[in-house]
């Protein structure tokens, strides 16, 4: 009878894993139990879109990282190049795609106003996912990146600060520039070397790369902007929250 109980006991913990939780800790078990009844009735699940694998799938291979370097090399080598440095800026200002108005967007405004957003969209649905069921799921892992990036941003504004007491010559309108920490190209640099970091270093580095720039984009509009509009601000304000 012995030998019949041994197998039966370590299949019934092979099966069931949270049994040994539950005669060691009730409260584990407890919690276990209350998982599974969200999972159940729909709440906690972390079904991921699958064009949103595809794209995190090609985004782990590193081809965003060496399109983007490569494309960095081809803009600073055309721009900084005698014979096609001035029809290389030119093409940025040039007008693309319909009129409306009297207004028509520029290469560049397609780029900043359209691709760019497109991309702070991925990056939200990221960050949004992770929030939800990853490795920022709880308030303390959240917290941490929040933390870095005013540390990213006072620090960068302090050195700011001490170089022009230090220095006869200097503008306070630079203040933001070090501020800013450029999302696309930190990415791309940890797109080389993500196979060798945990995967929760992703998302911390996009939580404080987002708030670090939202913190340089709210410094920027409110000690260097001039004619604010306090209804149009507080509409937007409305229409984010």
């Amino acid at each position: 009878m012995t030998v019949q109980q041994v197998p039966l006991r370590v299949s019934l913990h092979t099966r069931l894993p949270h049994l040994s939780r539950c005669t060691s800790s009730p409260a584990l078990c407890e919690q276990s139990e209350e998982d599974a009844q969200m999972q159940s009735h729909g709440h906690g699940s972390c079904t991921v879109p699958a064009w949103l694998e595809s794209l995190t799938e090609l985004n782990e291979r590193g081809a965003g990282s060496v399109m983007l370097i490569l494309a960095t090399i081809i803009s600073l080598t055309l721009a900084n190049f005698g014979p096609t440095s001035a029809g290389w800026l030119a093409l940025w200002t040039t007008n693309l795609g319909p009129k409306i108005g009297g207004h028509a967007l520029s290469v560049r405004g397609w780029i900043n106003e359209g691709l760019m957003a497109v991309f702070f969209f991925l990056v939200g649905l990221e960050i949004k996912q992770e929030l939800r069921c990853g490795s920022l799921a709880s308030m303390r892992t959240a917290a941490l990146p929040c933390i870095a990036a005013v540390g990213g941003m006072v620090t960068p504004m302090a050195v700011y600060l001490l170089v022009q007491r230090l220095l006869p010559v200097g503008s306070m309108l630079g203040l933001t520039i070090p501020m800013a920490t450029d999302i696309a190209f930190a990415m791309a640099i940890y797109g080389f070397f993500r196979k060798r970091m945990p995967p929760s270093s992703s998302a911390f580095l996009l939580t404080l790369a987002t708030v670090d720039d939202l913190g340089a984009i709210i410094v920027l509009a409110t000690c260097f902007a001039s004619g604010l509009a306090p209804a149009f601000l507080a509409g937007a304000g409305a229409i984010i929250a």
